[in-house]
């Protein structure tokens, strides 16, 4: 008989998209073919804590999390030590179990800014998605944005600053957005996802009250020009050679696709392929493919 892949699939975390996270995780989870993978459920708590069941039909996130008699597990950065230490303080000793992979569905802060990306290079053990410094750039709005411009990508126009910033010199902010982008923009934190602290203001008003927002969630806001038009999405997969899908479109149930439309009344819809001119459905793809091909 063929010998499962054992997958480890991490989920939860320390950031403000936990509850996210455990739904992507179930959803990954029910997605694999339990024929070939024999899934290691890892749960982090909001703390910090890792945590595994050992009840192969338990189902996301209660019965990990809220187990009355969880095991505490790690992965530290010792290559020698690869894989799921089970810390029993009872022996006196740490018991090691080996993956053969793992699928980070961590959402946000330590989960895709290249933190756990680290520990697995660290530790030695494979793991799906992006690595360290894709990661890291692609979870920093900022960054992100002065790399796409690099590349001969056109971003919305926008204007970033510190929390301190805002709080020591609020008028001049407030000017320097409204002279530069206009309205409406979108405020957002820097380094967050899945729409969390992200509103749209139209008046000055309304940008105090979303820059006030953001700031709860990161000392850097990003504040970003409006730009009417589709919601457009397209995936990669590859290293050297990557390919891209075809695009599909996000049809917002909301005024824009914030975090109540994407996981709460779920009112927004897919298109999959969506409607384009061939010759644009190839610019995307170009697009999306142009960083990591050079």
């Amino acid at each position: 008989m063929t010998k499962k892949i054992r997958v480890g699939v991490i989920f939860g975390g320390r950031s403000g998209e936990h509850e996210v996270s455990l739904m992507s995780a179930e959803s990954v989870i029910n997605a694999m073919d339990k024929s070939k993978y024999e899934i290691v459920r890892i749960g982090i708590t909001k703390r910090g804590r890792w945590l595994v069941s050992k009840d192969a039909t338990a189902l996301l996130p209660k019965a990990v999390l809220d187990s009355p008699e969880p095991a505490e597990v790690t992965i530290v950065g010792d290559p020698t030590r690869q894989g799921l230490m089970h810390l029993d303080s009872a022996l006196g000793r740490d018991l090691t179990e080996p993956l053969d992979v793992v699928f980070p569905v961590l959402h946000g802060t330590y989960g895709e800014d290249g933190t756990i990306q680290g520990l697995l290079d660290m530790a030695g053990v494979p793991y799906v998605g992006n690595g360290v410094l894709a990661s890291a750039a692609g979870m920093d709005k900022i960054v992100m944005k002065r790399l796409f411009v690099a590349a001969g990508l056109d971003v919305a126009e926008y204007e970033y600053f510190l929390r301190s910033a805002w709080e020591q010199d609020g008028d001049r902010i407030l000017d320097e957005v409204s002279r530069r982008l206009g309205f409406p923009v979108f405020c957002k934190p820097a380094n967050l996802g899945s729409s969390v602290g992200i509103s749209k203001a139209s008046d000055t008003s309304a940008l105090i009250d979303s820059i006030n927002d953001a700031a709860r969630y990161d000392r850097r806001i990003i504040v970003e020009r409006a730009i009417r038009g589709r919601e457009i999405e397209i995936s990669v997969l590859g290293n050297d050679n990557p390919i891209a899908s075809l695009p599909g479109e996000i049809i917002p149930g909301h005024e824009f696709y914030d975090y109540e439309d994407k996981y709460i009344d779920t009112r927004s819809k897919s298109l999959i392929p969506a409607t384009l001119p061939a010759d644009t459905i190839e610019t995307i793809q170009k697009n999306a493919k142009s960083p990591s091909s050079q």
